[in-house]
């Protein structure tokens, strides 16, 4: 018998094993956490989760170059105001304290930074790292030249279909990829619209 074949009989054999010694909830969430079938990966489902916005906020810190903002900062960011939009925290105002005790310069640092940083439409949605949302997704979707609310409009009337076409794949497949881009867009559309308007009022 090959290896390989035999390395994946007795995978599936302790899987079941393995994976009803696992957690069933998120520990942060406490929703339903999912697993790969080889375990090698172990997420939880819900798009919201505090420990998945914290991760977004700080990509969005990083990338505007708010290089004094720590993970520790983002996290009491998060469980303070129990925000679940990761771009909020680039709508920060100079003068305030980011969160209870923290230091009045990280607010200050950040709304700096966003202002350096004179983001596009699709500089500003790729920032978070938003599931299957990077920078050429982003770019695809979102022109330079269009203004970001109305670059949804599109998107939600072709769909997936859009999507696609807009990401280059060919129509004659099924794009899983397109599928989970749209999925993602519309679970934070009002997420990045508000941050978006919020700054541009800024």
């Amino acid at each position: 018998m090959p290896l390989i074949t035999e390395v994946a009989k007795r995978l599936h054999s302790v899987a079941p094993k393995l994976a009803s010694a696992l957690p069933a909830q998120c520990p942060r969430c406490e929703w339903p956490l999912a697993s790969r079938i080889d375990l090698t990966l172990i997420t939880c489902v819900n798009p919201r989760c505090p420990a998945k916005i914290e991760e977004s906020a700080y990509h969005a810190v990083q990338g505007i170059g708010a290089t004094t903002v720590s993970p520790d900062d983002v996290y009491r960011y998060v469980e303070q105001t129990k925000t679940r939009n990761p771009l909020s925290i680039l709508t920060a105002h100079s003068g305030e304290s980011l969160y209870e005790g923290a230091d009045p310069a990280l607010a200050d640092d950040i709304s700096e930074a966003v202002a350096a940083a004179d983001l596009t439409p699709a500089e500003f949605v790729a920032l978070p790292h938003l599931p299957h949302v990077g920078r050429d997704e982003a770019e695809a979707l979102f022109a330079d030249d269009v203004p970001l609310e109305r670059s949804y409009k599109p998107i939600k009337d072709g769909g997936v279909p859009y999507v696609q076409a807009r990401l280059a794949i060919p129509n004659d497949t099924v794009s899983l990829h397109a599928g989970r881009v749209y999925e993602t867009l519309l679970e934070f559309e009002t997420d990045i619209t508000t941050a978006w308007k919020q700054l541009e009022k800024k």
